[in-house]
């Protein structure tokens, strides 16, 4: 009778729980931001090579006119490979991050002679298709195709241009940065799955001789204003290669360093003028314009700056930064809100497969002056990451490996024993300190290595002084690091916007919530931490269990809620950890393959619930959850299968190149060590901190299913065992096998 009544009980609780998730959700839906902007023509002038800073440094008054009338942003345009034209712009125009191909710049009007022929001959000769004189055709497609085939990624090329012409719109590009050959890669942001624009001006006719210019060539800007005016009426999309700054990147090498400082000036002030002719003969009211730097010039590269500047204008446009709610974070957008934005203006539906959402402005006085400082905030995290973490992942692994001889080996000085529960402890702080960082503002390898070498010591220095289990003091650690990580997610998130080890716009795979490797921490913090609090205080069981029952629930919805963090994979392995956990807890016995597969089915049925309630929501406020429920509804859950590939691709990449996988690699070796040497040793541990253990196992559960839900697995799994192994080692450590050296190691204290 108890037991029924008790399952009644966990029935209620868990459909108030869903009660409440539905009901913020749909509180939402009145707080989404209104469509951007209304109208019926765009024009996209693109001006490679171009950063932000560029923009900010230079005396530039008609685009300072441009930006203070507009708003202004920063793109996230990463490729499926290295930063080149032809695979910045191809990624613009496909579903996904493409690759272009050796000859992306030849784009020619069909009537062009080509090959002892036209182009539109040569390209039924490549393709079977036949064209009309007045198109313009991508003659490379062949070899542009072949390499976006050879993953299981595919990115769809052509994919925005065919979505335009399914919607009765006509596209049309003009200009070009030819050199000594055709550079025309810009046309397949608007190219369709076939390689054709239906029209175009693309020729030399568009350029002036002038020696003293890269390739001796240079635009003649009047002359290309007059094309672009001539397409208005007949097009609805205009694709526009300024031309002259890209064509600088590509004599780059050629230049002594000083002449291509002022020939990038002189690029700029170029650009300046075009601005201000454009302003005079286009006015705002007649098209929807995109100012656009598509990738990166080799100087703003090899200083980390990848964020690329994009400038609005048009009508209801409010001068201020971009926002997408892509991103959620206001002045950075993803290159794929480009096109959402220009189908939301011509008035087509967005389908639920696209990865961009509408751009709207916020208001801002000091447009570029704060993003700029924003954007250099972003580099130097950016720039810092990749050797402060290496440097973090490998005193790990020393650690971890060197307290595994120790426990092997067992030596008799007692000084090893507390030298190394300090230096694991401090370890475990180490994801605390990186979280609490921003609050510092310095930035710097050297700086920020002092500052984790320093908050590291002082929290080992504390554990070897304070009169607490060192078992218990990761786990106190623990759970202060999962509750800080709960109030910044609640906040907004932001310090892990500047974190280490949190999410990074540069690098574009998350701009908000929780990233995969504070998603990890959380996991292995939160399963530590409470099963900490169990083994402290026994006496307190029951009540334990359900607040801790409670906790488990709070940080999955914080950390899957589409309107939070939306980290679906998140979602998912914190919830089989956790139910694991409460089994173990609730349980004394219960099948293993029963248990995981209890775990899974309630953590695909939380995902389908929250992927449902997102649903609910307005198309321009859904995470990239509610647009997965909308394509699976609309197209069958076979067209949810590019999207797992595209995960198994991120993590076997992952797998081969991370460090992560060499700390995920020793936590295994060290579990395996221990289970075995001897047997049967962590069993009879177990009986003392009962809960630590089944938080222990459960932790590594749910490292095997954030391995498999995650497109970048591997760190959360790896960030998801810190806590669990390290705690398992204080515990062996200070009740090592009987022999010589067991007087050597502290009693287990009391509980109270």
């Amino acid at each position: 009778m108890t037991v029924v009544i008790r399952k009644h009980r966990l029935t209620s609780v868990f459909i108030v729980l869903l009660l409440c998730l539905t009901c913020l959700a749909l509180s939402t839906i009145a707080a989404s931001p209104p469509p951007a902007f209304g109208g019926k023509k765009v024009i996209i002038f693109f001006f490679g090579g171009i950063s932000l800073t560029d923009l900010a440094e230079a005396d530039l008054p008609n685009l300072r006119s441009l930006i203070h009338r507009g708003a202004l942003g920063i793109m996230n345009n990463r490729t499926a490979g290295a930063y080149t034209p032809a695979n910045a712009y191809a990624t613009l125009g496909a579903r996904e991050r493409a690759f272009g191909s050796a000859d992306s710049g030849l784009v020619l009007q069909s009537d062009q002679p080509f090959e002892q022929s036209t182009a539109k001959q040569v390209f039924y000769r490549r393709t079977g298709t036949s064209v009309t004189d007045e198109t313009v055709v991508l003659l490379d497609l062949p070899r542009l195709l072949q390499n976006n085939t050879k993953s299981w990624q595919k990115p769809d090329i052509g994919y925005f241009g065919s979505l335009l012409a399914a919607h009765g719109k006509k596209a049309a590009v003009v200009g070009n940065a030819d050199t000594d050959k055709p550079g025309r890669e810009f046309a397949l942001t608007l190219i369709n799955r076939k390689g054709i624009i239906p029209m175009g001006a693309l020729g030399h006719d568009l350029l002036q001789i002038n020696p003293a210019k890269p390739f001796g060539l240079e635009t003649d800007y009047p002359r290309l204003l007059a094309k672009v005016k001539s397409f208005i009426e007949r097009a609805d999309v205009i694709g526009v290669e300024l031309g002259d700054t890209s064509r600088l990147e590509k004599y780059r090498s050629l230049l002594t360093p000083e002449r291509y400082r002022q020939l990038a000036r002189e690029g700029l002030q170029s650009l300046d003028r075009f601005i201000g002719l454009v302003e005079r003969e286009i006015t705002p009211e007649t098209a929807l314009m995109l100012w656009v730097s598509p990738f990166p010039s080799e100087a703003a590269l090899s200083r980390g700056e990848k964020l690329l500047p994009v400038i609005l204008t048009g009508p209801g446009v409010t001068p201020g930064i971009l926002y997408s709610a892509s991103t959620r974070w206001p002045g950075i957008i993803s290159g794929f809100d480009l096109q959402a934005t220009i189908l939301a203006h011509l008035g087509i539906p967005l389908p639920p497969e696209l990865l961009g959402r509408p751009l709207s402005a916020r208001p801002h006085r000091a447009a570029l002056a704060w993003l700029q400082q924003e954007n250099q905030r972003l580099i130097a995290v950016n720039n810092t990451r990749r050797p402060v973490l290496k440097g973090f992942v490998a005193i790990q692994i020393i650690l971890v490996l060197a307290a595994l001889a120790i426990i092997l080996t067992r030596p008799g000085r007692l000084q090893i024993y507390t030298s190394l529960r300090a230096a694991l402890a401090g370890l475990t702080a180490i994801p605390l300190a990186l979280l609490i960082h921003p609050f510092l503002g310095f930035h710097g390898v050297v700086w920020e290595a002092l500052y984790l070498i320093a908050f590291a010591t002082v929290v080992g220095l504390l554990a070897s002084r304070l009169k607490i289990h060192a078992n218990y003091m990761i786990g106190w650690i623990a759970l202060v690091t999962a509750l800080s990580l709960s109030s910044d997610i609640l906040l907004g998130s932001p310090l892990m916007r500047y974190s280490l080890l949190g999410f990074g716009p540069i690098g574009g795979a998350r701009y908000y919530g929780i990233g995969n490797e504070y998603m990890g921490i959380l996991l292995g913090a939160s399963l530590t931490g409470t099963a900490t609090v169990l083994d402290r205080f026994p006496a307190f069981k029951r009540p334990l269990v359900v607040l801790i029952g409670l906790s488990y629930a709070f940080w999955v919805y914080i950390v899957g809620a589409p309107w939070l963090g939306s980290n679906v994979g998140g979602g998912i392995a914190l919830t089989v950890a956790y139910v694991v956990m409460l089994l173990l807890l609730l349980k004394k016995e219960i099948r293993r393959g029963r248990m995981l597969a209890l775990a899974v089915g309630v953590a695909l049925f939380l995902v389908a619930t929250m992927g449902l309630t997102d649903l609910l929501r307005s198309g321009a406020s859904q995470s990239h959850l509610g647009k997965l429920a909308q394509l699976i509804s609309n197209s069958g859950i076979s067209s949810a299968f590019p999207l797992f590939l595209r995960k198994i691709r991120m993590n076997l990449t992952l797998i081969e190149y991370t460090i992560w996988t060499k700390a995920l690699l020793s936590f295994i070796i060290v579990l395996w060590v221990l289970f075995y040497r001897p047997w049967g040793h962590l069993a009879k541990l177990a009986v003392g901190f009962p809960a630590s253990f089944k938080g222990s196992w459960s932790a590594v559960v749910g490292s095997a299913a954030a391995l498999l839900a995650n497109d970048s697995g591997i760190v959360s799994a790896a960030t998801a065992l810190l806590y669990p192994v390290v705690q398992m080692i204080q515990i062996v450590l200070a009740n090592p096998v009987p022999g010589p050296q067991r007087n050597l190691v502290d009693k287990i204290p009391d509980k109270q």
